[in-house]
This record gives C-alpha cells, structure tokens and sequence, in this order.
C-alpha cells in the first residue's frame, strides 16, 4: 500500500500542545513523527505559545510534522485547549504536556483503541520518569486526597501503593490526565474542558461530562506510554477550590443507585476522590444546620418584631398602604409617562445631537461610598468617572437617580460634588450614616418591609419620573453599574436598560464571596432580559459573561475599558513624598513593594507575603518594605494572624485606607507594585501604578493581560516561588526597573476616561436606533 493510500484509510490525529518553554518543546516535537507508524497528511501539531517572541524562535519542528503555533495566549490550561480543539481540523486529538516525550507507536495504540470502541471517549496513557517510576496513570490521589502529581518527585514512592498499580492494567477508569490524553475532536468540541477549573478539576471534570453527556467511558492503556520530565512537576501546593468543585460533580453521580457500577466496580479510585470531598460534604451539612438555625433566629425575631410597640404604632402606615394597592394608585403615579412612549418613526431615526435623549445612571454607588469609605472600589471609580467624563459630552442630558430611598441623599450629594449635577432631593432623608449602630440591625427588617410597600414604590417612580424629566421614555437610557434594575423601572418599562458587568467571579470563585454578595450578583442576573444590553470591561469578562449566558444575543454585548483617573500622575516633588512617607510611618532610604487592593481573600495576600519573606531571606539588610494599602475587606483574620507571626513583620506596613488625593504619592514611592490577585474582570489598581511610572508584577491570567499588555512580568499567583523570583528580578536589577517603568507609562496612554465615555455614548445611540 502507498504513503498516499495509507493515509486516507488511517485517522488523521491533531496533537494540541501548550508551551512556552523552547528546549522542552524541541524534546517532545522530536518524539511524537515515532508515536505513529506512519504520520499522515492530515495530522497536525498545533500549539498555543505562552512564551516570548524571541523564544519562539527557537522551536525547531522536525519532518514530516505540520507544526503550527495558532494563538500567542497567556496561560490557561483549558480555555488554550478549547481554542486548539477549534482549530484542529483532524479526526481525533491528543493532549499533550509540553514536558513528555514519547514513546514509539504509543499513540496508535490508543487511536486503535477508540477506532475499535465507539463507547469509549477518552483514552489516557501512562508515564514514567526518566528512572522509570510510574509518574501518572489517570488521576491517582494521596491519603489526604489531593492529586499525587502535585507532590514532587522525591515524594511519590510513599504515595502510590505500587501493589494496586499493578493490578491496574487496560481498562476502564474514571479520569486520566491530560498529559497524555486522546479522544475524538467532535467529543471535546461538543463538551470542551472547563475552564472554571484549573489543573485537577479539568482533567477529572472533562472525562466525567463525557461519560455523563456523552455516554461514554475513559479508558486506561497501560501500553501507551512516554516519558514525564518530573522536574517540572507542580509542588506541594493544591487548588483546593479545584477540588471541591470536582468533588461537588462526584457527589452529584454518586448519588443515584444506577451509578454504582461506575463508582465501585470500575476504579476504586474514584472512591478516593468521593472521599477527598467527604470534608466538604461535613462543611455543606454543618452549613445546612446553620442556615435551619438562621431561619429560625429570623422567625423569632419577626416575631418578636409583631409583638413590639413600633410594629403596633406603624400599623395605620401598613393599612394605608395595602388601601393605596387595592384602590391602583400605583398605576396612576404619572399617566403622561406612559402616553409619552411613542410608537412612532422617531424612535427609529438617528440621533442628531446628544440632548436628543436622556441618560439616567444608577447612582446608588454614590451613596454607598459617602456612607463608607470601604465602597470606593473598583465599581465606584469606573461610576465617579464615567459620570464625569459623560457629564463633559452630555450636559443636561445627564441624570441620576438612586432606587434606594435612604441612600438617595447621599447619593445626590455626592454626584454633585463629582461633577457638579444635582437634581431633586427624596422626601424623606435619613442617612445611614446618622443611624446608630445598634439600632441599625433593628431597623433593617423593618425599612426593608417599607421598601416593599407601595408608598414607597411610588415615592420611587416619582423620583423616576424627575430624573427623566420632559423626555420621552422611548428615548430614554438607564445604565446600572453592576446594580439590579428596580421594580419601578421594569414597570415602566423604559426603552434601553444597559447593565456594566464588571466581572462573573462570583460564579467563578463564590468561595471567595459573603453570602449576601452572591445572592445580590444571583438576583441581578437572574434578572437580566434579552432585550437589554451589557457593557463589559475587558474582553476577558465578555468571554466569561458568553460562557455563563451562552444564550444572550451577542450583538447585545459591547466592551469598554476603565482607565486612571487623570490626576493619578507621577509626584516629582520631593519634599511632598517624604512628606508623606512619614505621614504614614516610612523612612526615607526604605525600598517600598507595594500593593493596593479591598484586602480580601480573592487578592491572594498572603501568598505576596509569603512571596515576600522568601525575597527577604536573601536581602534581609537591604532595606526594603512591603507596604499592603488598602480598606479591610472580609475574612482576613487569616491574613492578619499571618502578619503577626511572619518572621518579616516588622518589614510589612499595613496603611489602611488611603484617600484619593494620597493616590499619586503612594503609587510614586513605591518602587515595584506587586499584584497577585487571582482573578480580575480588569485590574484597575495595576494601571493606576503604571500611569504614575511604578513598574508591575501581575498575575498571568483574566483580563490583565489586556491591561498590562507587554509593560509589566508575568507570574502564576498560586506559585510563592514564581512571585517570589519576580520581586527579586526587579528588585536587583534598577535597569530592568527603569525600562518597565518608561512601558508602563506608555501603556497607561491608551486607556483614557474621554474615550470610554465616548464609546459608552456610542453604544446608547446604538441601542435606541435598533
């Protein structure tokens, strides 16, 4: 038989590879033409590449191999391989660690296997370590139920009981590893890999969708081997989120009596990592009993509440109320509003000018931030200059109007003091911040039974209809920066509803979050309708925003960055930064790494800190600090025991708040701001630093890519090593500083408040012209 007739009867197979390493790569490129007997012309090799342009340079792929780099991404094990899998063209694909070589024929062992077995949809190999101890068979795991691959290589011998592996010859298993993992390319399009999931939770989680969504099995071939570079296996530390999150889906399949023969019968393994959940499961029941507990604290207390002298005293109140419901006054609140909504060519022409329609922005924000200062966050600073770049292009066409009636003073306050608008003031007025503490939690059930009531709905659709003023409804935009749309304008039904999505992390990460936050982020997408638009922050949050709302029309999502504020610029005055190094308690020869977030666990702090004695450890007289700046956010007990037992404490300055007008001389003391933060939907504190000169270390994932662009280093945020050596980097080299210092400030230019604004005020037009 010829090459060219052998090939068109053999399955053309994509080997999808993720890479940044040169040497590694030219190992594994070198093995694979000698995994098949004979490479067709249809196979390919396709890699996303997480390296340099230079390193690039150095791939060398040997024939007969059509070796192609598709996508330069950062790293993102599954979202690189769902990207891959689209490109690949081939009948099946392998998955590929970079760090493998391997064997000869091993990859037609397992392309026999799936061409010969419809009902298996994944086939894993095994690997060994250059001694030839056994370095993965599907996904193994410790006593304490954490992935034995995570452990170095010194340590698996006590981990893998070798008298079971070998009983583990071909069959079915329930997860194999994607270091060596082949299946058919419509299988992994129609169930891509998670990529809520980082390392575990993909490899464990892709082969359980299949079996599920698919009906079919993952098999284990032992004769399908290669070897594993186990210097580059990852170290002690586990993603624990990952873990739960996998053990969550075992549970789910382990609970139905039809399963059992997959959870007993075919791998015992996959018992191991029911039981790595079990303390999970211990954590839910506990966590049922508290919440039982809870409502039935709440019960007593409504109660109590019935029971009490202001209940009794505010019942004409409530009378009132329900009369006002059954007489529908509510539906009388303003009649000219509702005849105002044209059905009429207008709707449909251009806009000519601007004050043509009418913006009303959400500006409950505003409010809370007044009340506390923990609420200037991120949401609050793309809201304060929005509003004030829109203020410039719009004028009077701009309005704000804030649902929460004891917010609502506040929040016009402080739109005035932003840029100068004002509009009316509520009825009734009672700041929260005049409310004393210990009255507050027992007024809270009560003003909120208030909200529900119709005095209070129509004192909001009042305040609606001031905010509109004269202008048509059908001409009218409300745009919400990460806030529910209230009732009253779901009622009334205005023409463009626009909603700012800054980031989906609680549904990413929800252990990161109270309980309150997740049910408020719930509540505002669950609330969402086909008919309204969303502006997202980055390209990174649209991808995850299309992930979670597959089914939201595309033309209804639109992207605009956040920026600096103008005035965070680079303070060359020297007497005013020692003036505020003292302020805050820095001396002046000091050496400041920095870092300014809410502090939080989704910040990653104390893996910085730990980062931080690790850099210390070589440079303990030297004189540096690391300054956390910041308002105290939730669940940082951890943190702060951290702090006081670190063996650098007395090098790490804690500052708390730190005031806007502060910001500029912060940022331009510090000389490297360091920030690891998990996830983000855009990572405004790393372009503030930039826009003030201060160079960057940044996590290598979500939206900051976007942001930092080729101006700052790169490090995985779960490695204390990688942050660790990054400090360092910069730290002992001032050249290196100096040079990512000048690409910050030119990166920081081309993100500006103006241009959002005007690109905001473009996707409004759009939508009142469709």
């Amino acid at each position: 038989m010829s090459h060219s007739e052998q090939s068109s009867t053999r399955p053309t197979l994509a080997c999808l590879i993720i890479s940044r390493t040169p040497n590694l790569i030219n190992r594994l490129l070198a093995s694979i033409p000698a995994s098949r007997h004979a490479w067709c012309d249809g196979d390919q090799v396709l890699c996303s590449w997480n390296g340099s342009i230079e390193a690039k340079t150095q791939i060398k792929a040997p024939d007969p191999l059509a070796f192609k780099i598709v996508c330069r991404d950062h790293y993102d094990f599954s979202a690189n391989i769902n990207t891959l899998a689209r490109f690949a063209t081939s009948d099946y694909v392998c998955l590929l660690n970079d760090d493998v070589i391997l064997d000869p024929g091993c990859l037609d062992v397992a392309l026999e296997i799936l061409e010969q077995n419809p009902g298996i949809g994944v086939v894993g190999g095994r690997l060994r370590t250059s001694t030839g101890l056994l370095s993965h068979a599907g996904i193994l795991l410790s006593p304490e139920g954490l992935p034995y691959n995570r452990f170095h290589p010194d340590q698996l011998d006590d981990l893998v009981d070798h008298t079971v592996l070998v009983a583990q010859q071909d069959g079915d298993i329930p997860a194999v590893t994607a270091a060596l993992m082949v299946l058919r390319r419509q299988d992994l399009i129609d169930v891509p890999m998670r990529e809520l999931f980082e390392i575990s939770g993909q490899d464990v989680c892709l082969c359980l969708d299949i079996w599920q969504r698919l009906g079919k099995t993952t098999f284990y071939a032992a004769n399908c081997t290669a070897i594993h570079n186990e210097r580059t296996t990852r170290g002690l530390e586990s993603d624990l989120h990952d873990r739960d999150r996998v053990g969550l889906i075992a549970r789910k399949l382990g609970e139905h009596p039809s399963n059992g023969h997959w959870l007993y019968a075919q791998s015992e393994f996959f018992f191991h990592l029911l039981l790595a959940s079990a303390d999970q499961i211990r954590k839910t029941t506990i966590e049922q009993h508290h919440i039982l507990n809870e409502l039935a604290a709440v019960q007593k207390e409504v109660e109590a509440l019935r029971a009490s002298t202001s209940w009794l005293v505010t019942k004409p109140i409530r009378m009132a109320s329900r009369l006002y419901q059954w007489l529908g006054y509510n539906r009388k609140v303003n009649p000219a509003s509702h005849q105002q909504v044209s059905t009429s060519t207008d709707t449909a022409s251009s806009i000519a000018t601007v004050g043509s329609f009418n913006i009303v922005f959400d500006t409950l924000i505003l409010g809370h931030a007044r009340v506390a200062k923990v609420s200037r966050g991120g949401i609050y600073r793309y809201s304060s200059e929005l509003l004030n770049a829109l203020h410039e292009l719009c004028g009077e066409s701009l309005s704000g109007y804030c649902s929460d009636q004891i917010y609502a003073q506040d929040s016009e306050a402080e739109l005035a003091s932003i840029c100068g608008l004002s509009r009316s003031s509520p009825s009734l007025y009672l700041s929260p911040s005049l409310i004393p503490a210990p009255l507050k939690a027992f007024l809270k059930p009560v003003y909120r039974r208030y909200r529900q009531s119709m005095i209070a709905n129509s004192d909001s659709m009042q305040r609606w209809q001031d905010a509109v003023g004269t202008k048509s409804l059908s001409r009218t935009i409300y745009h919400t920066p990460f806030q529910s749309v209230p009732n009253e304008i779901r009622q009334l039904q205005p023409y463009g509803i626009l909603l700012t999505i800054h980031d989906l992390i609680p549904l990413i990460y929800p252990e990161f979050f109270t309980r309150e936050t997740i049910n408020h982020f719930h509540t505002l997408l669950s609330g969402l309708r086909s008919t309204d638009h969303v502006v997202c922050v980055s390209q990174s949050s649209k991808s995850d925003f299309q992930r979670f709302f597959p089914d939201f029309p595309e033309s209804h999502i639109h992207v605009t960055y956040l920026a600096a504020a103008p005035e965070l610029q680079p303070v060359v005055d020297s007497h005013k930064l020692l003036e505020f190094r003292s302020r805050i308690g820095l001396a002046d020869t000091e050496q400041i790494i920095l870092s300014l977030c809410t502090l939080e666990p989704r910040k990653n702090l104390h893996r910085l800190v730990q980062a931080f004695e690790l850099f210390l450890q070589n440079n303990h007289d030297r004189g540096f600090k690391l300054v956390l700046a910041g308002s105290l956010g939730w669940k940082m007990d951890s943190l702060s025991q951290m702090l006081e037992q670190s063996s650098s404490r007395d090098h790490i300055l804690v500052t708390g708040h730190i005031d806007d007008h502060d910001l500029p001389s912060l940022y331009s003391i510090a000389d490297l701001f360091v920030y690891p933060s998990l996830y983000e939907g855009f990572g405004l504190p790393p372009l503030e630093a930039m826009q003030c000169g201060t160079p960057v270390i940044v996590g290598q994932h979500s939206s900051l890519p976007e942001v930092v662009g080729d101006a700052g280093v790169y490090v995985n945020p779960r490695s204390v090593e990688d942050i660790a050596a990054a400090i360092a980097y910069m730290m002992n080299n001032p050249k290196q500083r100096q040079h990512f210092r000048e690409a910050a400030l030119r990166q920081s230019k081309k993100f500006c408040w103006a241009y959002t604004a005007q690109q905001t005020l473009a996707i409004y037009e759009s939508i009142l012209n469709q």
